[in-house]
């Protein structure tokens, strides 16, 4: 589990069976990223954006890969299952599922494993994906 960051964000992952459920506590108006990695090279990624509206066009979660340093490319179709709810107390909490394996070449995850992880979140720009070097 990801702990709370000084912002409020948190992330728990839990694997259970051929599937990993992810459930991130996000700010309103603001994204956390979450990368299957060391570093941003050739990493598989999601990306939780909590806007300041209920629509599923403010509020969602993207599957993304960096293939180098750099901004990520947007995976589609997701291999992600998302749902999303107002927590009330100015965050959204989204629970992503995923199976282990995709089904591609993306990234399987592997179990009784140790792997890096990687993070990043912007609390000031909203919740539009933004390079966290900007």
């Amino acid at each position: 589990m990801l702990p709370d960051t000084a912002y409020g964000d948190s992330l728990d992952i839990v694997a259970d069976g051929n599937k990993i459920t992810m459930t991130a506590k996000v700010k309103i108006n603001s994204w956390l990223g979450f990368g299957w990695g060391p570093d941003m090279d050739e990493t598989s990624l999601i990306e939780w954006s909590a806007g300041a509206t209920a629509s599923d066009t403010d509020r969602y979660a993207t599957q993304l890969f960096a293939l180098s340093e750099g901004y990520p490319g947007t995976i589609t179709p997701s291999c992600y299952t998302t749902t999303s709810e107002d927590s009330g107390d100015g965050f959204i909490v989204f629970t992503s599922t995923r199976p282990l394996d995709c089904g591609d070449a993306v990234y399987v995850v592997p179990l009784d494993t140790e792997s890096d992880w990687i993070f990043a979140w912007n609390d000031d720009a909203g919740a539009d994906l933004s390079y966290h070097a900007d």
